[in-house]
């Protein structure tokens, strides 16, 4: 297998992990998306993992070859913004690698991997912090992850913005996030005093999304749900067909909690600019409230099945245009276009910010208006 050869089977293996999950792909599906037979694939790589571990090792050494070519002697805002365009121009000429990046990392532990993720980081946090000195090394290392993510997870979907054009928007949006200065925590609302016990079938929900989260859809048997549930596999059977029905339900309590949300925001709103703020935080406020649930409906689209994804887009575009409609109320200048593409940025950004933990929770809501660039009118 030539140089090229074994290109096209990491950006095609990237593709497939980032849609579907580690667990969801096999080496056939890798080889015919190539081209090859699977014995062609097993001569060069021992095996699915290794085919994994080549992704993440020819993302992290292009990145590193991008930023090497950062004029590192120019004004800290040139050096900043140079940055961001490369790391946007790999994005999205790449979304596969950095997607599976972003899902896939912790299955492999890799000493020599490490060491590159670290001058990676090294890297931007010299770049951020020249910058924007109030910011520190551990917010750097967090918003790193949360924009390439977001910016890998919009070539995902059809973009009305044209490149370059797309480049431009998205990498002024990655610098105002990269330099918004820090969030102080805020304790928010107390905890209630009593929830209602759990019914079985929430147990199984939860249990099957923590899973979900952990391993992948397709690498969580019913019998691991039942387990961690307190029942046998079998049991499951009662209350879901199959492990799908699950997923299934898990994106109808997505999108209602994110929808009854969203439209309580903009109908208490005193005027667009609050309404975009509301719209924002409805959605933190869902996403750091269940990230399991959040996270699991962001990525495993590919395992609902057909008759279910037609709903599932209605939902989410009903959503997107919402968001769309309320940012160019704004009248901040922003194209439908240009208001659908850091739509489809930020939601994402939330998504992997939630991650984090609470903690984060009201930088993600300031970082996320940073996008639009209306932190400061808010």
């Amino acid at each position: 297998m030539g140089t090229g050869r074994r290109d096209a089977v990491v950006e095609v293996a990237g593709e497939l992990f980032a849609e579907r999950g580690f667990g969801g792909v096999g080496v056939e599906d890798i080889a015919t998306a190539v081209g090859v037979t699977p014995g062609a694939l097993y001569r060069h790589f021992a095996g699915k993992e290794a085919i994994l571990a080549a992704v993440l090792h020819d993302t992290a050494d292009r990145s590193l070859a991008l930023t090497g070519q950062v004029r590192q002697a120019d004004e800290p805002a040139a050096v900043l913004r140079e940055l961001m365009g490369c790391a946007v121009g790999f994005a999205l000429d790449r979304p596969g690698a950095l997607g599976a990046y972003a899902r896939e990392r912790p299955r492999i532990r890799d000493q020599q991997l490490r060491a590159k993720e670290r001058r990676l980081l090294a890297f931007w946090e010299r770049a951020v912090l020249r910058a924007a000195p109030d910011l520190d090394a551990a917010r750097v290392a967090v918003r790193q992850r949360a924009v390439l993510t977001a910016v890998a997870s919009v070539m995902r979907r059809a973009q009305p913005v044209a490149r370059p054009r797309l480049d431009e928007v998205l990498t002024e949006a990655v610098v105002r996030v990269m330099r918004f200065p820090p969030t102080a925590s805020t304790t928010g609302d107390p905890a209630p005093a009593w929830r209602p016990p759990r019914y079985k079938r929430e147990e199984i929900l939860a249990a099957a999304l923590a899973l979900f989260r952990e391993r992948g859809f397709h690498s969580a048997g019913v019998d691991d749900i039942g387990r961690v549930a307190g029942l046998a596999g079998s049991g499951i059977y009662r209350y879901y067909g199959d492990k799908t029905a699950i997923l299934v339900d898990a994106y109808d309590r997505a999108s209602a909690r994110v929808g009854v949300g969203a439209e309580n925001a903009v109908a208490a709103a005193a005027g667009p600019a609050d309404a975009l703020r509301r719209l924002v935080r409805s959605y933190v406020d869902v996403a750091f409230s269940d990230v399991d649930l959040i996270t699991v409906t962001a990525r495993e689209g590919f395992a609902v099945p057909e008759a279910e994804r037609a709903g599932l887009t209605r939902r989410y575009a009903r959503l997107r245009d919402l968001w769309i409609v309320v940012a160019r109320e704004c009248d901040h200048g922003l194209s439908e276009a240009e208001a659908h593409l850091l739509t489809e940025t930020a939601i994402p950004l939330i998504t992997q910010l939630a991650l984090v933990g609470d903690d984060a929770r009201d930088e993600a809501a300031h970082i996320a208006l940073a996008l639009f660039d209306l932190p400061a009118r808010l």
